[in-house]
């Protein structure tokens, strides 16, 4: 999973968000937090992915 923040101050807010808190704790047990240099996707030029609402995903 990729994601990004719609705003700066959203990465602060997520921290002390329980319900954030609780779905990034659902996530952990699926998938790791990575760098993404560090995944092989992005040593393409052009790397594809599916983008998945996160409301479609979190409603799983």
């Amino acid at each position: 999973m990729i994601f990004e923040w719609k705003e700066k101050e959203s990465r602060e807010k997520a921290q002390v968000d329980p319900a954030i808190q609780e779905q990034w704790k659902r996530v952990s047990k699926l998938s790791e937090f990575e760098k993404p240099d560090s995944l092989i996707e992005f040593q393409d030029v052009f790397p594809e992915f599916e983008a998945i609402p996160w409301d479609d995903y979190a409603k799983k």
